[in-house]
């Protein structure tokens, strides 16, 4: 048992550095040939075995074995030896030979057609074992210059970090002095632990160039590079001072450079690193509080806020289509906010909500709408060019004319002779037009003034109190119930007093009607 269990141990590590000698070898190919770093995708090596497999199925197919049959119970046992290999890798060699033994009992093998069961279950692990190998590794860009490796990272992007820093830093030099221009990098792999930092980068660089070089602290803001110092100490407490002439003298405030501001050591050329009095004089405020960085002020503020309250619409039959009524006022909230409100140079920039405390709960208002079809409201029309202003009464309490001595420029619309009464029946919109007023008048008591255009106007008085189902400056259209009958003002009994006028004077309303 040791004898075979020494075998598969060298069929691993042999596997294994295969897969790892294959995994070098393409990084090399792609580096040389292709001369710049790429990304291996995943989906690419999949295509490419599973091409290679399909080709191997095709090659190798015994003659007597049914193509699509046969292509099926390979595909199923290699399928079935790769799982096996990720979750039970002990039992991986027990189910090839099972596989091996099956198939040479079902088909007519030659030599070639036994090798094409064996070389996709040696592809897969070839992978597997490689990969396994690899998996303390990671893809990394070298960067070299002028043959001599600097250091490694992650991607260009981190290459390109350094370099500028360290040409940023070059720049503030009056010699001028460059970067050498033999910079190369390739793709390789190498330890987690090997990646260099971009600071370290930068250094490097740097030393290859013909300056001075001492190390300091850089004070960058947003990247930029302001001055060097060699004391980070009198970096910070200079800054520390120019923050304080800003602060005011009031709670809940905090003010800091609106730029980030960074302090980079480093190695940087001798003749840019400046004293402590430069350095304050560079960031120093002028006679207007301002200087060469900007500001930024937190300040707590506290308001009040009104909460919008909620409508609660309550579906009616009782009422017409297009009509509401009021039950219940909303009343509006009240909130206290707390904001945090940003300043950038003095002038406001944006602000954030820090607490919020509900001093009063708004309280929703409750609105009946009505679903009642119109159609019930258009068929009381009379046949005139306006509708019937009531619903479910159609007499003529008192006519137009004069009466009592004096004209009476309406109609009294009720029951007439009918029993009954018509207390609380609906009053509808003869016609479409917009409400131009709606209050109590001594004589009219509740009355709506309705405008339809071209000077035409329509009038209705003696409405139930608080009856009004609209509003002054509301559109409504032939039909809307407006209002209920009532006996308000100065009025002998529950009826509708209905006016028509023209360009301001009072007219018959019989023709209009239809009567």
């Amino acid at each position: 048992m040791d004898g075979i269990s020494g075998f598969f141990s060298l069929l691993y590590d042999s596997i294994a550095s295969f897969g790892s000698t294959c995994a070098e070898y393409a990084l090399l190919l792609f580096n040389s040939v292709l001369k710049q770093p790429l990304i291996f995708l995943y989906t690419f090596f999949r295509r490419t075995l599973r091409l290679i497999f399909r080709l191997c199925v095709l090659f190798f197919a015994p003659a007597d074995a049914p193509s699509s049959s046969y292509a099926d119970d390979v595909t199923r046992a290699g399928k079935q030896c790769i799982k096996t290999l990720f979750t039970h890798p002990g039992s991986f060699p027990h189910v090839v030979l099972y596989y091996i033994k099956k198939a040479l009992k079902r088909y007519n093998f030659r030599v070639g057609t036994v090798m094409m069961w064996v070389l996709p279950v040696i592809t897969a692990a070839a992978v597997f074992f490689g990969l396994s190998a690899l998996s303390d590794k990671e893809m990394a860009l070298e960067i070299s210059l002028d043959g001599e490796v600097i250091g490694y990272t992650a991607s260009e992007k981190d290459y390109i970090k350094a370099k500028n820093e360290a040409e940023e830093k070059l720049s503030q030099a009056e010699n001028g002095a460059k970067l050498l221009s033999g910079v190369s990098y390739r793709l390789t792999l190498i330890d987690v632990n090997e990646f260099t930092d971009t600071s370290v980068i930068c250094d490097r660089l740097m030393k290859k160039t013909d300056s001075e070089l001492v190390s300091a602290c850089g004070v960058f803001a947003d990247g930029k590079l302001l001055s060097v110092l060699y004391s980070e100490n009198d970096i910070r407490n200079a800054l520390e001072d120019i923050l304080k002439d800003k602060k005011l003298l009031e709670e809940n405030y905090a003010v800091s450079f609106a730029e980030e501001i960074e302090i980079r050591h480093g190695l940087y050329p001798e003749e840019t690193v400046s004293t402590l009095n430069e350095f304050k004089e560079l960031i120093g405020l002028d006679e207007e509080g301002n200087g060469i960085l900007g500001y930024k002020e937190v300040k707590t503020e506290v308001v009040g806020e009104e909460i919008d309250f909620d409508t609660v619409r309550i579906e009616s039959s009782a009422l017409y289509s297009g009509s509401k009524r009021v039950l219940s006022q909303g009343k509006k909230g009240y909130a206290q906010v707390t904001n945090f409100v940003t300043y950038l140079n003095g002038e406001r920039a944006f602000s954030e909500e820090a607490a919020r405390i509900t001093v009063a709960e708004s309280v929703p208002e409750r609105v009946q709408i009505g679903t009642k079809p119109l159609d019930e409201a258009y068929s009381n029309s009379m046949g005139g060019i306006f509708l019937w202003p009531i619903v479910g009464a159609y007499g003529i309490n008192s006519d137009y004319g004069y009466r009592w001595g004096k004209l009476h420029a309406g109609l009294d619309l009720g029951m007439g002779n009918a029993p009954g009464t018509s207390l609380g029946k609906d009053i509808v919109a003869v016609a479409s037009g917009t409400v131009q007023v709606a209050a109590v008048h001594s004589s009219y008591g509740y009355y709506l003034i309705l405008d339809h255009g071209n000077g035409l106007q329509t009038l209705y008085a003696h409405c139930l109190a608080d009856s009004f189902y609209v509003v002054p400056g509301q559109t409504v259209v032939a039909g809307q119930p407006i209002a209920r009958v009532g006996s308000t003002g100065y009025s002998t009994g529950p009826h509708l007093h209905f006016e028509v006028r023209v360009n301001g004077n009072r007219v018959n309303p019989r023709p209009y009607l239809g009567i």
